[in-house]
This record gives structure tokens, sequence and C-alpha cells, in this order.
């Protein structure tokens, strides 16, 4: 006798599993924050949905253009080579440093927040990190058309402008700088904090693998395309070299690189980078040609990236030391970073998290033992 088998549940089961979305990837690519910034997605949402999730992480990118852009006084507007990075419309940093010597102003909550982060940093950092820092940056003018070597006497003339325990914070997101001809400049952290409010978006739109490229600063979530970890590489940190010195992995963390290499002016001679030691006014002068940070925080990345390269190896490592069990207000805790710095004889030094671990791509470069 015949037995009749129902095979009705598992042509079921091969529909259901045969309807399952694809993962794709979707990227975008605009300018921002005087950079070319990308942001590249992995979902299974339709298009229409990603693309709308991309427009999101846009219009958050140009906000934060319009607050912390240093770029659009005048003088930077009428000396720009930089056609296109920077925006014409004058931004609320700049509106903040107009009134620096006359009055308080009421700042919005992003410029508010990243100013309270920026003085922390300043204060583990002792000034070696410097939001303060702009009048220098303005006399050197690095990477516009009027860029210079200044005087002694003109730098001689901006450092007293320079203390970042000038710039007064108070209840009601007001801002006070007290001296006239402050300026603030937030270069060295702002994308680093716009990176880490596009990854929230990204976040809470159910998004969980992600590339963010803001210009060199990256934040990396989950898995790349191929359902691994990505993979980024550091460029080359000496001048006129483009290819790569080395891979890192990177998976849910930040990674962030400041070098002498980035923009600079050549006179007699003497190169002249834009890593400025706001205590003597001039580009700092160490064995270092870049550092790279990883962190779980890209602003904490970016600060600290700038403020290492300032502090050279010895002060570096004993920053790296204070920060283990460090809880950073608005930051939170985000874990011991990771260090790699590249030194002028093209050696690489690594500490900081375990589990960091760079791959050597150049073969003039060499892991410092």
């Amino acid at each position: 006798m015949l037995k009749h088998f129902n095979f009705f549940p598992f042509f079921l089961i091969l529909l259901v599993f045969s309807c399952k979305p694809e993962r794709a990837e979707y990227s975008k690519t605009w300018v921002a924050l005087g950079t070319v910034c990308r942001v590249r997605i992995l979902t299974y949402e339709p298009k229409k949905n990603a693309e709308a999730v991309l427009e999101k992480t846009h219009e958050a990118l140009l906000r934060l253009d319009s607050i912390f852009n240093a770029n659009t006084d005048k003088i930077s507007a009428e000396n720009n080579n930089l056609k296109g990075l920077t925006s014409t419309e004058e931004s609320e940093l700049e509106r903040l440093n107009k009134a620096a010597g006359n009055s308080p102003i009421e700042v919005s909550p992003e410029l508010y927040e990243l100013l309270q982060i920026s003085l922390m940093m300043a204060e583990l950092t002792d000034g070696a990190f410097n939001p303060a820092i702009g009048p220098l940056v303005k006399i050197w003018n690095i990477g516009f058309e009027n860029e210079a070597v200044p005087s002694p006497s003109d730098i001689k003339k901006v450092l007293p402008l320079l203390d970042y325990k000038n710039i007064i914070l108070s209840d009601g997101n007001k801002v006070f700088l007290k001296k006239e001809g402050m300026r603030l400049d937030l270069g060295g952290i702002a994308k680093g904090y716009a990176a880490d409010k596009i990854a929230k978006i990204l976040f809470n739109y159910g998004i969980k693998d992600f590339l963010i490229d803001l210009g060199g600063n990256i934040l990396a979530s989950g898995k790349n395309p191929s359902g691994k970890t990505w993979k980024v590489a550091l460029r080359n940190p000496i001048i006129g070299k483009n290819n790569s010195a080395a891979g890192i992995d990177l998976q849910d963390a930040s990674l962030v690189t400041s070098g002498n290499y980035e923009r600079f002016i050549k006179k007699d001679g003497i190169i002249y980078h834009h890593i400025f030691d706001s205590k003597t006014g001039y580009p700092v002068q160490n064995d270092l040609n870049a550092v790279s940070i990883m962190s779980e925080s890209s602003a904490l990345a970016d600060a600290l990236s700038t403020s290492c390269y300032v502090l050279g190896e010895e002060k570096a490592r004993t920053l790296l030391q204070s920060l283990i069990t460090e809880d950073f207000p608005l930051i939170g805790n985000p874990g011991r970073p990771a260090y790699f710095l590249f030194y002028k004889d093209n050696s690489i030094s690594v500490f900081g998290k375990d589990s960091a671990s760079v791959e050597v791509l150049d073969s003039d470069f060499f892991i410092k033992k």
C-alpha cells in the first residue's frame, strides 16, 4: 500500500527562505566639514529606505558644517584654494569668534557640547589639544592662498590669545571668549564628533554594518560586504608618497590619523606643517611623522591623534595609561585606545589595546620592538 506524503510544509519552508531579502551596499559621497565625506551602509532594507537614511546623514553633516566651519571669515573666503570644500555662509562658530571680548552669546546644543568635550580634552592633555588655537592657525593660514611663515613678532602677538582657560561656558548654552581677538578652531575634533553623530543616526535606523569616512577620519561598525572585519589602510606618512604604509582591521571603532605630511608649506628649504604647539607658536618638532588613534569614540580619537603628536611618545604613553579607566563626560568610557606611532626612521610603534595589530604593507616600514 502506497503512503501519501504531505510536502506542503517543506515547500512552504523553501518559499520562506527563498523570499529572504539579500543584504546590499549603498553609499553616498558629499563635501562637508572642509573635506570629502563618504558613508557606506549595508542593509536588508529596500533601496528607497536606504537612500532616505543616507540623506538623513547628509542633512546632519551639512548642519554640523554650518556650526563648526572655522573658515567662513572674510579673509578665508577671499584667500581660499580649497574651492568647494568650505562654505561661504557665515558659520555659528564664526559668529561666536566675532563676539570675542564683548559678551557671552547663546550657541546651539551641538556647539556647546563640543566645546565641553574640547575643554575636557585640553585639560587632560595640558593644552596639547587646544580649541583656542584659531589666531595662530590664521596667521600661518596653511592650506590657503595667502599661507606664509609669520614673523616672530606676529607669533608673539597672538600667543596671549591662545589660552583655552579664557573660554567660559555657563548655563543656558552660553559661551564667552574673554579676550578680544580670540578665535576658536575645532578642526582637531569636529570631524570625529560628526562621525559619532552619523553613527548614532545609522544605529537609530537599525543599520549595524557601515563605514564612515570623513576625510580620513574613519568609523567602522559591524562587517564589510564580504562578511569580514573592515580593513583600513594607513597612508604612507612620508611627504610625496601616496601609497599605503600599513593596514589595520577595524570593527566597532574609529581610527583617526594626524601627521606632518597632510598640510604644509616650504620656505628656505624648511618644511612647516599644520600641527602647532600653542606654547611656542610654531609647528611641533619631534621624531614623529604621524600618530593614529583607535577608539570606540571618534571624537576622542580625533582629539588624541593631534594632542599625542604634539606630546611625543613618552608623554603620549603616560596619557594612555591615565585613560585606561577614564570615564569621559559626554563620551562615556570608550575603553583603552590603541596608539600607532609612525617615526621618521620608518619604524612603527604599537601600544594600547591587546587586540590592535598592524599589517605592514610597505617594505620600507617595520614594527618597532
